[in-house]
């Protein structure tokens, strides 16, 4: 039985959609099945971009030692080179538990270097649930206090967005807040909060709600029709927002102040953003207390 978080947020695996390589290698026979156990989204220059690694997973113990580091990306594996994501996770399929495989890496700028990693099996998918939205809220709680990461949708639906093709959208609206909420048009619980993101923008015009979505655009302008969102609604641009900022669970919102800042994160509510978007004064209006 669900419980009631669970029931409030969905996890991108419940429904069998993809985190962008939430996990390399899958099989209904969980036990028989390689992973690596990385989270990992298209490099800035290709490859696979290393977000987050699961505990217990091949790469754990060399992301503790600091052999590995988040950020890194994956360019090669066993000799062979991987122009993105999903790349990588078919090799790995084809591969046995227990194998040891060798990867390349590269760092920001820097050179390329090599790790070997001893492939682990796929934990069930249960407990991977579980682990994806732990990881996801540390991940994002990290966030907090710190630049937005910089990224571009293409509008749908909404205001448009100046220069956001070449600045990005903070960028592009730097000064006015951000409640930047990524959703799914499958996903219950993200439909259920169109009605308190359309009062939230008609309370505070000073604010963009800025709703995303990877899907199709014919699915988001489904929603747009059938739901008459009254804020902005865009397209993640090839999931980058998505790895960006973390996703694997919906509906996850952030509170971006004018400064580009992330204040605050909510999944499957609106509680934590709008009391931190309370503290932020409206023009013209007395500074919150």
């Amino acid at each position: 039985m669900l419980s009631s978080e669970t029931m409030s947020r969905l996890s991108v695996s419940q429904i069998g959609a993809v985190l962008v390589a939430l996990s390399l290698g899958s099989s209904p026979a969980w036990a028989d099945a390689p992973w690596l156990g990385l989270v990992l989204q298209p490099g800035p220059q290709g490859g696979a971009q290393i977000v987050d690694v699961y505990p217990d997973s091949a790469l754990a113990p060399l992301v503790k030692g600091q052999k590995v580091q988040l950020g890194e990306t994956v360019v090669g594996i066993d000799g062979k080179p991987v122009s993105k994501p999903k790349e990588l996770s078919e090799r790995v399929q084809k591969l046995k538990v227990g194998q040891i495989v060798s990867l390349k890496l590269q760092r920001a700028g820097g050179p390329v270097h090599e790790v070997q990693a001893t492939l682990t099996a796929r934990p069930s998918e249960q407990l991977l649930e579980h682990q994806a939205m732990k990881m996801e809220e540390e991940r994002q709680k990290r966030m907090i206090g710190h630049p937005a990461p910089e990224f571009v949708v293409e509008l749908l639906h909404g205001p448009k967005l100046p220069a956001a093709a070449l600045a990005g959208t903070v960028a592009a609206l730097k000064g006015q807040p951000i409640v930047l909420v990524f959703f799914a048009s499958w996903c219950g619980p993200c439909l259920r909060e169109i009605p308190q993101l359309t009062a939230m923008q008609a309370l505070r015009p000073d604010v963009r709600v800025l709703a995303v979505s990877t899907e199709e655009t014919d699915k988001i302008r489904d929603v747009i029709t059938r739901y008459a969102p009254q804020y902005s609604i865009g397209r993640d641009l090839e999931r980058r927002a998505y790895g960006a900022f973390g996703v694997a669970s919906y509906p996850t919102t952030f509170l971006i102040d004018g400064a580009g800042i992330v204040r605050a994160v909510d999944h499957g509510s609106l509680d934590t953003v709008q009391a931190a978007l309370d503290k932020i004064p409206a023009p013209n209006s007395a500074p919150a207390k």
